[in-house]
């Protein structure tokens, strides 16, 4: 009977080693695969990690271009805005200075029709109205 406890003693050890090698070989490869699980997964985040940083720069890269040529337009049109203030500003005077020749033509040519009628006034009595009315109402 001992011997036969024993032996079975020793059946049931053999059995629960067995068990537990089994259980540490199961272990083992799922240590296997959750480190090759892990590993993948950190080789997916630096890539995506990767992805990013160069978007990000080309997305940097791309809004300094846009800012560059945005302010290139900005002074191109600062200068073509000086460009035209000073054209504008040269054909008003222009404007101005015909303005002022016109008023002197007129003004020399209403005293020569002045002193015409103040020759004759009985002829021209009514245009001498005229040239009045005309004068006054254009400040001339």
């Amino acid at each position: 009977i001992e011997k036969s406890d024993t032996e079975m003693k020793r059946k049931l050890e053999e059995q629960h080693v067995l068990s537990l090698m089994k259980e540490k070989e199961q272990m083992e490869l799922e240590v296997s695969s959750l480190s090759q699980e892990l590993e993948t997964a950190k080789r997916t985040y630096e890539q995506h990690c990767l992805d990013l940083e160069t978007q990000g720069k080309e997305a940097a890269y791309e809004l300094k271009k846009k800012i560059e040529q945005l302010e290139f337009f900005l002074e191109e049109s600062k200068r073509k805005i000086k460009e035209l203030e000073t054209v504008s500003e040269s054909r008003s005077q222009k404007w101005k200075l015909k303005e002022v020749g016109f008023k002197r033509l007129i003004d020399s040519h209403l005293q020569d029709i002045g002193v015409k009628l103040a020759a004759h006034p009985y002829k021209f009595a009514s245009f001498n109205m005229y040239i009045l009315e005309f004068s006054g109402k254009y400040n001339i």
